[in-house]
């Protein structure tokens, strides 16, 4: 019967495969919670920002659709100019489909309507805060520097609040704010 002379060089061979495949097997678990926690910090930053990025148009949209809410609504409905204010304030408020929560420390909710000629002939209401828009008092000034024509008399509308993004190894609050400018649209009768 002939000798096996390599038998031991098997055994040390297949004792380092062996072990070599286990240490690979270490470090793959290793790297694939590495990878994994990575990107578990770009899906939660994608999420955040996507939800914050929606909140900022949806504000946008909603400034826009109040300024042309309150550019077609006669002052004269509303009663008072301050109670225009307030009308004006909640539409802006409504459209933002919960984006200016009442409940947001860093809300704001301003609302102006004044004659382009005068820089000091602008009525506002500013509400910050979790102030409702009813305990707003109309002051003197507009929500953010006039752009209009001179001669026009101009509603703005201006929605702001802070947003947040996070992913896990930093965060940020961006401000989120919208504004609007319309031509007010007199109704001849």
């Amino acid at each position: 019967m002939p000798s096996r002379p390599h038998t031991g060089l098997r055994r040390t061979l297949s004792g380092r495969v062996a072990s070599a495949a286990r240490s690979e097997s270490g470090s793959a678990i290793i790297e694939l919670a590495v990878v994994a926690s990575l990107l578990l910090v770009i899906l939660l930053g994608t999420v955040t920002f996507g939800l914050t990025h929606h909140q900022n148009i949806s504000i946008e949209g909603a400034a826009r659709e109040a300024a042309r809410f309150g550019a077609t609504y006669p002052v004269e409905d509303a009663g008072t100019m301050e109670q225009w204010l307030k009308d004006v304030a909640r539409v802006a408020e409504g459209a933002a489909t919960g984006a200016m929560n009442a409940t947001d420390d860093s809300r704001v909710v301003c609302v102006a309507q004044g004659d382009g000629t005068d820089p000091t002939g602008f009525s506002r209401i500013r509400v910050t805060g979790t102030a409702a828009i009813a305990s707003g008092v109309e002051e003197a000034n507009w929500c953010f520097p006039n752009t209009a024509p001179p001669a026009d008399t101009v509603v703005q509308v201006q929605l702001e609040r802070t947003g947040w993004i996070e992913a896990v190894v930093f965060s940020m609050k961006p401000t989120l704010n919208g504004e609007a400018t319309n031509r007010f649209e007199r109704v001849e009768q």
